[in-house]
């Protein structure tokens, strides 16, 4: 047996290379490659999530590095460097750890949309990711490590992650989109958005477009005869889709109501909220199908967790 044989044995090289791949690279003495390797998991995430192809695409990755591994351990360096000691991959592990917290934590976040509150902007159950940095909200997988008040500029039109209580009394995440901001005032009725008194633009979509077909196709409209009207609308430049249903979702009953009542006032056909600095008025682009400050009235600019990409 060779003093290479001794200390790396390719098959521990396999097992770490499928399972933590960084690692596995780091254990044959090829710091370089792990390095790379880092980078290569970061950008298996974002395609799975961009083009949600799945966790095929991390077990295909997963499975070349364990192959890598194998094949450079039966090459690695007669000398072990330090770095390949069992205390040195136990430190790279956890830093290991760190970083894809720190990321998930304080920079990028993915969220699937579990319903059709978005629709035709973000489509149920598929996969967005939020930009968390400058919002304030930083936790990684419910555990929250800091908060700060928001610092970058939040704008009309900006898709947002925020943290809302639902009835139950839990705290849920929720996506909606920002419509006005402290100082407006916002009225939403018979379908109409209107900001400081100003209707916002909008104008039909084709009866032919493939929104149309995807709404039908949407688990809660299976059976429906409901035909909905989407809409572009255009919000301090952004131009977005939003959908409505004629004589449906228009009146807004103080029953159902359950925001602050001094900030929003409730009428037969919809609502009314002037905005007070720390608040924000959200609307779900499904307008009849989206409980946003309709409902719950305005939320507070602190409960973003970030903005939609």
């Amino acid at each position: 047996m060779t003093e290479q044989n001794n200390w790396c044995k390719p098959w521990l090289a396999a097992f770490l290379g499928f399972f933590v791949a960084p690692i596995g690279l780091m254990y044959v003495g090829n710091g370089l490659i792990a390095l790379l390797v880092i980078f290569g998991l970061i950008g298996v995430a974002f395609t799975a999530v961009f083009f949600s192809v799945g966790s095929w695409l991390a077990i295909a990755f997963n499975l070349l590095t364990a192959v890598l591994a194998f094949y450079l351990a039966k090459r690695a360096p007669l000398m072990r460097p330090a770095y390949t000691r069992w205390y040195a991959l136990l430190v790279g592990f956890i830093l290991l750890i760190v970083v894809f917290i720190s990321l998930r934590a304080f920079f990028y976040e993915p969220f699937r949309i579990p319903s059709e509150s978005m629709f035709p902007t973000i489509k149920p159950s598929k996969v967005v990711v939020v930009k968390k940095w400058g919002y304030g909200h930083y936790d990684a997988y419910g555990v929250s490590l800091i908060k700060r008040d928001v610092s970058v500029t939040l704008q009309r039109g900006d898709v947002i992650a925020y943290e809302r209580m639902n009835e139950a009394k839990q705290v849920h995440k929720y996506i909606s989109r920002i419509v006005g901001l402290s100082g407006d005032v916002v009225r939403y009725e018979n379908n109409q958005l209107k900001i400081n008194g100003a209707d916002i633009l909008q104008s039909q979509v084709s009866l032919n477009d493939a929104d149309y077909s995807a709404y039908q196709k949407l688990h809660v409209y299976q059976t429906s005869k409901i035909s909905p009207i989407i809409f572009e609308q255009t919000l301090d430049g952004r131009v977005f889709r939003a959908l409505v249903i004629p004589n449906v979702g228009m009146t807004i009953s103080k029953q159902y109501f359950s925001g602050d009542t001094g900030e929003c006032q409730v009428f037969d056909a919809g609502i009314e909220c002037k905005i007070p600095n720390g608040k924000m008025f959200l609307l779900g682009d499904n307008r009849p199908n989206s409980v946003d400050s309709r409902m719950v009235g305005l939320v507070d600019t602190n409960k973003i967790i970030g903005k939609v990409n």
